[in-house]
């Protein structure tokens, strides 16, 4: 099972807190105390491959900034793309379902909206009054899916594109659990977490760890071709198997 983990993150997991906790028994700290452990020379792309699917998250403010975070990814790959980064301060309802329709135009693989459900009715008038489909994020057990995607970045299951993700970096850079609060992760209060968070419900809602790898070369499933080649090698099995059976149970009949 560890061997399969390992084959199936890279060898960057073994270092992470979750493999150390969940496969070695060990009781890991995170020493920076950082929420998400972004490292360029793992998570940085200068080019997005072709994306099929996408989805925005949003998390609305005032006061706060509202941030946007655009994430895709290809058919047959399991890495999520973060392609766009943005938020800003004081921005009403308008606003914010411009900058959505703006962000869709320049995505048109997005098909998924998450939004932070806290201001219920401020997303239901958007999608009301600007026919948005929006869909509500679930809040329970932040800090146990920022661990996950920590895992993700860690691991570089998450890449970022060059040039268009500085708001989120820049936050996650500083962004830490509070040291104060004791038996549980809080992340700090006093440090913006808006762009984190709209990255975040990106993130639950993307499904390209669900990505297949490209088919081989060669016949179809299920074609005739292929059906020949499962039957002719379904025969050599069987053909050795009765072969080691044969030597096993071998008698010699001068004996």
């Amino acid at each position: 099972e560890i061997a399969a983990a390992i084959q199936n993150n890279g060898e960057a997991y073994v270092k992470t807190p979750e493999f150390l906790q969940m496969y070695m028994g060990t009781w890991a700290i995170d020493e920076e105390g950082l929420c998400y452990h972004f490292d360029p020379k793992v998570n940085l792309v200068d080019k997005l491959p072709a994306l099929s699917s996408g989805v925005m998250g949003i998390d609305l403010g005032y006061n706060d900034d509202s941030a946007f975070t655009v994430v895709g990814w290809a058919e047959h790959d399991k890495t999520l793309y973060v392609c766009h980064s943005w938020k800003k301060k004081g921005m009403l309802l308008d606003d914010v379902a411009e900058k959505i329709r703006e962000l869709r135009g320049l995505f048109p693989f997005v098909h998924t909206l998450m939004v932070d459900n806290a201001a219920k009715q401020a997303v239901e008038s958007m999608k009301h009054r600007h026919q948005l489909p929006l869909l509500a994020t679930e809040k329970k057990g932040k800090s146990d899916f920022i661990f996950q995607m920590d895992t993700d970045l860690r691991c570089g299951r998450v890449k970022l594109l060059r040039g268009e993700c500085h708001p989120l970096i820049s936050e996650w850079a500083d962004l830490v659990w509070d040291p104060n609060v004791k038996h549980r992760k809080v992340e700090h209060s006093g440090k913006p977490n808006h762009g984190a968070d709209s990255a975040l419900y990106a993130w639950r809602r993307a499904r390209n760890f669900l990505a297949e790898p490209k088919a081989q070369d060669g016949p179809g499933r299920n074609s005739d071709a292929w059906a020949q080649q499962f039957w002719t090698k379904a025969q050599e099995r069987r053909r050795q198997e009765e072969a080691e059976i044969n030597e096993y149970f071998w008698v010699d009949p001068n004996d």
